[in-house]
């Protein structure tokens, strides 16, 4: 029963340390500017 739950939590580790890598190419990439409004679209979208 053990091993399942650690293989999920390095696999949402690894999720989030690529979602990272992916946002911060993107900021500088793109701009701060752009990230800003997505994320406002985003936060709209939530609500």
């Amino acid at each position: 029963m053990g091993r399942p739950s650690i293989v999920g939590v390095v696999l949402i580790n690894i999720r989030l340390i690529y979602n990272n890598v992916f946002i911060a190419t993107l900021t500088s990439m793109l701009g701060r500017d752009f990230m800003l409004s997505v994320c406002l679209l985003v936060t709209s979208r939530q609500r």
